[in-house]
């Protein structure tokens, strides 16, 4: 099976919750998202040192009704859907020369509840595949800090995957088995070099801190109760040490003290 098969396989479980809710029901968030990934995979180019370009530039092409509409009720849209690009392309091995942009376009031509994405390399990059400050930028914006959770004071899980799910089911990443918690119940995914908690519109709500919320950019030592299955969020910190040279050498990872945050701080 191909990457991007791969991940079209995976879209769907991973465009639940905001994505889908940021669409108000007008488009399928499945359909953009894969359409998306398709443009970003068809246009990608060869870099100098072998390496695979994605297309920095993105046109969403709607209907003008539809387009209107989003850009009134969802003003995060774009947004959102910049931030699906760096995990498609991270999953399909695919690096950018620039941070992507998104434009939404209305065209008459396009249906009702239709849409038509196309995608393009920006012409000014094209003989520069690594620019050194883009690079450094998008580095920041994809690499979350190294994170686990313990899961009723005693499992430590790690979160080594862009996008984690919690729930009842067999097909979650953390399975919680108690009755209380949702089949799907919550979302954990990468943004922007933090990960971000997000409610899968479940019975009984997600909690951090004793807050109920749809989403949550999570900070070291945060408490997170699903249906009353307590889990800690915590993070790696890493230091640095002087080397005989003087310059600064990173040491291991070593994990954060946690100590669970009940209240805002």
């Amino acid at each position: 099976m191909s990457r991007l098969a791969k991940l079209e396989a995976q879209i769907e479980q991973w465009i639940e919750g905001s994505l889908s809710r940021l669409l108000t029901g007008r488009l399928q968030a499945r359909e953009v998202a894969v359409r998306l990934a398709r443009a970003m995979e068809d246009h990608a180019l060869p870099g100098a040192s072998g390496e695979r370009l994605a297309p920095t530039r993105y046109q969403i092409r709607l209907h003008p009704d539809d387009a209107a509409a989003l850009q009134t009720d969802s003003p995060d849209l774009l947004k959102s859907l910049t931030s699906e690009l760096l995990i498609f392309a991270r999953e399909l091995d695919l690096t950018f020369t620039a941070p992507p942009t998104i434009a939404l376009e209305p065209d008459s031509t396009v249906e009702p509840n239709g849409v038509v994405v196309a995608a393009a390399s920006d012409p000014k990059n094209e003989t520069r595949p690594m620019p050194a400050l883009p690079a450094v930028e998008l580095a920041s914006m994809l690499h979350s800090p190294k994170a686990y959770l313990i899961v009723e004071g005693d499992k430590h899980v790690p979160l080594t995957r862009a996008v984690i799910t919690l729930g009842r089911r067999l097909d979650n990443t953390i399975i919680l088995d108690d009755p209380r918690v949702s089949r799907h119940h919550a979302q954990l995914r990468q943004r922007y070099g933090r990960w971000v908690l997000y409610d899968l519109g479940s019975a009984s709500g997600t909690f951090v801190n004793n807050h109920r919320i749809d989403e949550c950019m999570l900070r070291a030592g945060d408490v997170i109760s699903l249906a009353g299955v307590m889990i800690i969020y915590g993070e790696e910190e890493q230091t640095d040490a002087a080397d005989d040279t003087g310059h600064t050498a990173p040491l291991a990872n070593h994990p954060t003290s946690v100590e669970p945050r009940l209240k805002d701080e």
